[in-house]
């Protein structure tokens, strides 16, 4: 049901996720000029992943009456968040890269990175609620 526990805590996953996209996640100083890493390529490429796992995570919301398949679709939504998490690390990289041959750069890390850590705990705690849940109805089952 949808006042469950793991709906909560995938609402508020889904909510962390979708303040990422509002929140600057670093920011690369170069002398007097600055640049945020959510413009231009790396932007376009983080917005893609951000929009597919908050679309994964909505389904996930959507499959609370079928728990072995929103079990499954939790599982591509953190695999999801991995891949966010995975491509900021590559994308930041080859930032750094381009702006180090410019110049010294001084980076200044904000609260957006951390969204998609977040929203990954929050939906294994969800895993484990749908799984308890899965448990509970198998045992009623076995005593009818």
């Amino acid at each position: 049901m949808l006042q469950r526990i793991q709906t909560l805590y995938l609402l508020i996953a889904l909510v962390a996720v979708g303040v990422s996209l509002v929140m600057d996640w670093v920011t690369y100083v170069m002398e007097e000029a600055s640049t945020s890493f959510m413009t231009g390529n790396p932007a376009m490429v983080m917005y893609v992943l951000v929009g597919l796992s908050m679309l994964t995570l909505v389904l996930v919301i959507s499959r609370f009456k079928h728990r072995k398949g929103q079990m499954k679709l939790a599982n591509v939504a953190m695999f999801d968040m991995l891949l966010i998490v995975v491509m900021f690390g590559v994308l930041h990289y080859q930032q750094i890269e381009s702006y180090n041959e410019l110049g010294e750069l001084s980076l200044s890390y904000d609260m957006g990175v951390a969204m998609p850590l977040i929203a990954i705990v929050l939906i294994w705690m969800a895993k484990k609620a749908i799984k308890k849940d899965d448990d509970l109805v198998k045992s009623v089952d076995r005593l009818r």
